[in-house]
């Protein structure tokens, strides 16, 4: 073949396949996270997220989906008042997903970040 109709024939197939390529991948068109804590065994707890109740399916966790992304705030209160509620801001990315465990550390309850290794600490 001479260079500019291999080149060109190579140029058809490309474009022939880039629109097959692009349509047999599904769209991302969800871009809700979700938000799981966990606590201790020790002391259940309810959470609140931006004012609103999460619902709970055990005393030691709690799974809130669709959440958009962006500063979000987490209230964390305990069963019977045992220990006062604690008021967290998490940065949610969009489409992506945060895990926390809930521990008592230096006499507060913090997030321990289980991605970042890292705690929160509630706001004062």
């Amino acid at each position: 073949m001479v260079g500019g109709s291999w080149f060109g024939a190579c140029m058809g197939v490309v474009l022939v396949l880039a629109p097959l390529m692009a349509s047999a991948q599904p769209p991302n068109t969800d871009s809700t996270g979700y938000l799981y804590l966990q606590g201790d065994k020790e002391l259940p707890f309810y959470a609140m997220l931006d004012g609103k109740m999460c619902e709970r399916y055990g005393l030691n966790h709690v799974t809130v989906s669709g959440i958009s992304g962006g500063n979000h705030e987490l209230v964390v209160s305990f069963r019977r008042n045992e220990m006062p509620p604690e008021k967290f801001s998490v940065e949610m990315l969009a489409g992506y997903h945060r895990a926390f465990l809930l521990v008592l550390k230096d006499r507060i309850y913090k997030l321990y970040d289980l991605e970042a290794k890292t705690y929160i600490d509630p706001e004062r």
